[in-house]
């Protein structure tokens, strides 16, 4: 009460008159419901070829000339909700009876959130997307479950090897029978000790190429990248294949891939940690920072580390969880061009102009030898120099 700040505004229910009086009277108080909240029902979306029509009903129709609206609002894919004044924030719909719809193109495709409120227009006859006010609160949410909004996110497993990455394919020497990619791996170094393993492993995919070395992808250039729509990708795994994951309104990480079962969290500090089925916990860098979502370290459950060094954001060495020291070395254009171990055990790999391995040596000097037909290889040479397959497309 602006004149006497002993005295409190109060309402009589009996008569629903406003009166003033001092607040250290003792009355009953009664709780009272603010909004319309009660008065949205169930919402819905369809897809009518790329078109949505969203739906709310209402249990009541809206009260003639009030001025009051309905409009929908799409969360941000980043665990909140739109604004009022961004494109998707605010879609006004059309109300017959107590249905009311609007016609809408996604802005941004994918696994969405919606809901509907009621508003009061600050002018009358006029929708001002930034001004006009909920009245109470937003409808519960709904989701669409359409299967474009699905087939917008979902990552199929076109690479890699489908025994690791859960596709349900095989792979018929070397040939995933469902896709048709050809896939070679091989680990190259690999140190076993306490905590996780120094291993360099890497994989040609021919129907691959995202990667920074082309078809050909390393275990040790793995990053975490945040893309469009949300989405985080682990880029590459040990098979070549690209893990993707997209964020909940419940602030958790979901999988997009069939048959991933490994889950990422983005902690407060912006990093990235992604908890294998190996039990192995991979720490990455903020994607949105200076390191660039880079691999730091590879921890099992008990904290032993694998914690790796860089130079411009791309491992160049790693110390395991003995003390032990390994080394990679890189060319000009950073692709991985050997590794050593304390021990003085070595790879050695030498490239083509198309960013193609063609020879892969041992630590006993002898080296593989691939041969290609611009980036599709071709055919694969052992160490003792008898062809081991010929790849036709």
């Amino acid at each position: 009460y602006a004149y006497d700040t002993d005295v409190a505004w109060l309402v009589g229910f009996y008569d629903g008159g406003g009166y003033d009086d001092n607040k250290s009277y003792s009355y009953y108080v009664r709780a009272v419901r603010g909004g319309q909240c009660g008065s949205l029902g169930d919402l819905d979306i369809s897809d009518n070829g790329g078109n949505y029509t969203i739906t709310v009903t209402l249990a009541a129709p809206l009260p003639a000339n009030t001025n009051t609206y309905v409009a929908f609002n799409f969360d941000n894919q980043n665990g909140g909700w739109l604004t009022q004044i961004d494109d998707g924030g605010h879609i006004p719909a059309t109300c017959v009876g107590t249905t009311c719809t609007a016609n809408r193109d996604l802005d941004y495709p994918g696994i969405r959130y919606f809901r509907a409120g009621i508003f009061a227009q600050a002018k009358p006859g006029y929708i001002d997307e930034k001004n006009d006010v909920l009245q109470g609160c937003y409808s519960q949410s709904s989701t669409c479950t359409e299967q474009s909004c699905i087939d917008a996110v979902i990552k199929k497993n076109e690479i890699g090897d489908p025994a690791q990455s859960g596709s349900g394919s095989q792979l018929l020497r070397g040939v995933d029978v469902a896709t048709g990619n050809f896939h070679q791996s091989a680990n190259d170094l690999s140190v076993s000790g306490k905590g996780p393993d120094f291993t360099l492993t890497r994989a040609y995919n021919s129907r691959g190429g995202a990667s920074r070395s082309g078809k050909w992808s390393f275990n040790l250039d793995a990053v975490a990248k945040l893309e469009a729509f949300n989405i985080m990708t682990i880029e590459f795994r040990e098979d070549g294949r690209p893990q993707h994951f997209y964020k909940e309104m419940d602030g958790k990480w979901y999988p997009l891939n069939y048959g991933n079962f490994d889950e990422l969290v983005r902690n407060g500090d912006g990093t990235v940690t992604l908890y294998t089925k190996g039990n192995l916990l991979y720490r990455f860098a903020d994607p949105a920072g200076s390191s660039a979502g880079r691999l730091e370290r590879i921890e099992d459950r008990d904290t032993n580390a694998l914690v790796f060094s860089h130079t411009a954001n791309r491992i160049t060495g790693a110390t395991d969880a003995s003390g032990r020291h390994y080394t990679i070395t890189r060319d000009g254009s950073g692709r991985i061009n050997g590794a050593s171990d304390f021990a003085g055990r070595s790879v050695i790999y030498t490239w083509n102009s198309d960013n193609m391995i063609v020879t892969a040596a041992n630590p006993l000097s002898n080296p593989t030898t691939y041969g290609y037909s611009g980036t599709r290889m071709t055919n694969i040479t052992d160490p003792r120099t008898n062809l081991q397959a010929t790849i036709a497309y």
